[in-house]
């Protein structure tokens, strides 16, 4: 039988049979969203977004809350990743919710033809998620710089959804490019890395963020429109042959 610990972790932490107590206070139901069943009896994460509302909910009632709680829980809302009534939404009545999100929040909505996104007008700690301190960070934005370059030097279309197909060899080139040109004012693991170590955490932060996904079958790289609204390089001053301890600031 299960042994109790109220108000302590240390058997929770060790005994895999112990369980802990809390007492639950009245604030927590603003932070701890309780279900009408068990978890464990969800199909899915649609099936537990869908038991919020009660069954009549009026679907407008319920687009606008898909539409905020996107816009606050991710990098960007794709047109094509979302039901088309409800980016025709966004559109719609984005007057009111870039109301809503500068009101309450501090960020600004941007809109464009396929994307919308909430970004900051300047950089503030408490909120700073990307570019932050990680040395992957700069490497983002300065691959950011060189693909907008690339693609209108190498003259290569951009699909409807604006983005940018790269073959998985054409990717890890851009990469070394990429290297080549800032790689001297690197963090020392990247400095150190090879072009397809960098080439894989590269990709890796880019898919977490919305900015590329990759094919599965084909291992072709797809840069997503959100990579195309940022771009960084170094000071005008930055000296590439004076030793680099950590990252340095890239300007954006």
């Amino acid at each position: 039988m299960s042994k109790w610990w109220t108000g302590t972790i240390e058997g929770f932490s060790h005994v895999e049979d112990h369980e802990v107590l809390y007492e639950v206070p009245v604030v927590s139901r603003y932070f701890v969203r309780s279900y009408p069943r068990d978890l464990s009896q969800f199909a899915g994460q649609e099936e537990m977004l869908a038991a919020d509302w009660p069954e009549g909910t009026d679907e407008g009632l319920r687009r606008r809350h898909r539409t905020y709680r996107r816009l606050l829980l991710s990098p960007v809302v794709y047109a094509e990743d979302v039901p088309e009534a409800d980016f025709q939404y966004l559109r719609h009545y984005r007057h009111r919710i870039r109301e809503d999100i500068e009101r309450y929040t501090g960020f600004s909505l941007e809109l464009y033809q396929n994307a919308a996104l909430l970004t900051l007008p300047e950089q503030r700690a408490r909120f700073t998620l990307f570019p932050d301190s990680k040395a992957i960070s700069d490497i983002v934005i300065q691959f950011a710089a060189l693909a907008r370059q690339r693609r209108v030097e190498d003259d290569i279309p951009l699909q409807f959804d604006g983005s940018l197909c790269l073959t998985a060899p054409q990717f890890r080139e851009w990469v070394r490019r990429c290297r080549e040109r800032w790689g001297a004012g690197w963090s020392k693991q990247y400095r150190e890395a090879g072009v397809a170590q960098t080439a894989r955490d590269l990709l890796a932060f880019l898919e977490e963020w919305k900015m590329a996904e990759r094919d599965p079958e084909t291992g072709a790289v797809c840069l997503r429109a959100l990579l195309a609204r940022t771009a960084g390089r170094y000071p005008a001053d930055f000296d590439p042959s004076a030793p680099q301890e950590g990252n340095n600031d890239v300007e954006e």
